[in-house]
Formats: C-alpha cells, sequence, structure tokens
C-alpha cells in the first residue's frame, strides 16, 4: 500500500518546524554570547552579514545539487553544520566563532533548501 501525504508541503513544514526550533534556540542563546565578543553595535553587522552569505549560499546550492546529489550535499551540509555548532561551543577564539556562526547560519538555510529538494518540492 502506497502511502501520500495528504498535503505535498506537510513534510516540509514539518522538518522546517523542527530545525526552526533548533535554529532558534541556538541563535537566541549566541546572539547574548556574540554581543559579548563583538560589542552590541557589530553585532546586527554579524547577522546581516549571515544572512546575505545564505542568500549567496542558496544561490549556488541547485549546482552543487546537480553536481554532487542530494544525500552527499546533505552529509556535507549535516557535518558543517554540526562542525560549525562545536566550534561555538568550545572555541574561545573571537574570529572562530564569528566564521562558525556564519557557517551554521548558512548551513541551516541550505539544509532547509536540500531537505525540500530530496522530496521534489523544488525541482520535480
Amino acid at each position: 500500500m502506497k502511502s501520500t501525504l495528504a498535503h505535498p508541503f506537510k513534510l516540509l513544514y514539518i522538518i522546517s518546524f523542527i530545525f526552526s526550533i533548533q535554529y532558534g534556540l541556538v541563535v537566541y542563546i549566541n546572539s547574548s554570547f556574540l554581543e559579548i565578543i563583538v560589542g552590541e553595535k557589530f553585532l546586527g553587522l554579524i547577522f546581516t552579514m549571515a544572512s546575505v552569505l545564505s542568500i549567496l549560499f542558496l544561490l549556488e546550492i541547485p549546482k552543487m545539487l546537480n553536481r554532487f546529489g542530494n544525500y552527499k550535499v546533505a552529509i556535507f551540509l549535516v557535518t558543517t553544520n554540526a562542525l560549525a555548532l562545536f566550534l561555538l561551543g568550545t572555541v574561545k577564539i573571537e574570529f572562530i566563532i564569528i566564521i562558525a556562526f556564519l557557517a551554521y547560519t548558512i548551513t541551516n538555510y541550505c539544509l532547509l533548501f536540500n531537505c525540500a529538494s530530496s522530496l521534489g518540492l523544488l525541482f520535480p
């Protein structure tokens, strides 16, 4: 018996919700943490940089998916995301913390894109 979703985006909504919770918790904690490191003036700049870089990576990810496939790209993104979280929790060097935060933010958005793509919602 073949199971189909009543709504094609239902699984994507569930995955997005889970990603949003974990991303929101980390960003909430990191905003206070990053404020201590870079100061209140530059905190917005770092978040803006993360958003702009995420958009640029989202423009390039379809090429990566075509070249390497969903599975390999997902493994790379999950590994990079986990490494970035590990670095955020353990490293004391400010530059590496900022780079890890940027990598964490970028990989989160790219993982959502990858999930939607693997479900056939973006590229039928």
